[in-house]
């Protein structure tokens, strides 16, 4: 899959982080198109009302609404029980959803290593 525009494809994922307290999840979004990064926040767990909480965060962002109303694909490396769930908070804004574990997976690659190079700089 190639984007043409922006917010053709997004794909959302978290990352796991080790902290003091346990480990936690940070939410990241990346449109395809423009390499633009999303940050919907950090979580204890990936729990189901955790993920449609941060799909819900990332369609009302400013930055993502202020693209909208263009038809937009979010891309997930998993998730496929919850399409139900997603699609109802997505389909009302032009989204819909795909799982394609092997494209997030190339689209989150570059952005963990540029994560971890600009950590390792401070």
């Amino acid at each position: 899959m190639k984007a043409s525009y922006s917010l053709e494809f997004v794909c959302l994922f978290s990352i796991e982080m080790p902290t003091a307290e346990g480990n936690a999840f940070v939410f990241l979004a990346v449109d395809v198109f423009s390499e633009f990064v999303f940050s919907t926040g950090v979580e204890k767990d990936r729990k189901k009302d955790n993920l449609l909480k941060h799909v819900r965060l990332l369609v009302n962002d400013k930055d993502f609404k202020k693209r909208l109303p263009v038809p937009f694909t979010l891309v997930f490396h998993k998730y496929e029980e919850l399409r139900k769930d997603i699609d109802k908070i997505i389909e009302p804004l032009g989204g819909k959803m795909i799982v394609d574990d092997l494209f997030v997976t190339r689209v989150l690659t570059p952005v963990i290593e540029h994560l971890f190079k600009s950590l390792s700089k401070k």
